[in-house]
């Protein structure tokens, strides 16, 4: 039995639960205009890479800035995200192989469009998917980490060069 103390809990957490939805949209159209003002050939620019849509955009934007001068080139921007993978080892045994600490935010939003790029048809993105987790049997969740881990690569060429993404062919066009 349901009663009238519960139903007003019930109540004041689905106003609570709005709230913070209202908040978290006026958040975002904040940041959706702050970067259309300043930064709009680097946000469109970043959303021509798959798996990467406005609020991804927006959120790289916010993390990494435009400006890729503080990165001497792409590998230092993957370790200072914490997406390079760690090789403690002495004496032959291996110790840890998981990735490195860094920004958990950025890292977190480049996991989630990982995830979309690797179901997105006939990209590079899913065709490394596929073949890192079907062909060589890797784990599903290794194989995200490493594209995430690529895109920020094409992130910091897009930031640095100014140019659209571009997808890698690799051999599909050899013979």
């Amino acid at each position: 039995v349901i009663s009238d103390t519960d139903i007003d809990v019930m109540r004041q957490l689905r106003e609570e639960v709005e709230l913070a939805e209202k908040h978290k949209d006026e958040c975002q159209s904040k940041m959706d205009a702050i970067c259309r003002q300043y930064f709009p050939d680097q946000l469109k620019n970043l959303q021509t890479i798959p798996g990467i849509k406005g609020r991804s955009a927006t959120a790289i934007i916010a993390e990494v800035g435009t400006d890729m001068s503080s990165f001497e080139d792409a590998a230092h921007l993957v370790s200072w995200a914490g997406l390079r993978p760690r090789n403690d080892e002495s004496a032959g045994r291996i110790k840890a192989r998981g990735i490195t600490h860094g920004n958990k935010y950025l890292r977190k939003t480049l996991i989630e469009c990982a995830w979309g790029a690797s179901r997105t048809r006939g990209c590079f993105y899913s065709r490394f998917s596929h073949h890192q987790t079907v062909v060589r049997r890797k784990s599903r969740m290794k194989v995200q980490v490493a594209i995430a881990r690529k895109m920020l690569s094409a992130i910091w060429f897009i930031l640095h060069d100014g140019v659209a993404y571009r997808d890698f062919e690799g051999d599909a066009n050899a013979a």
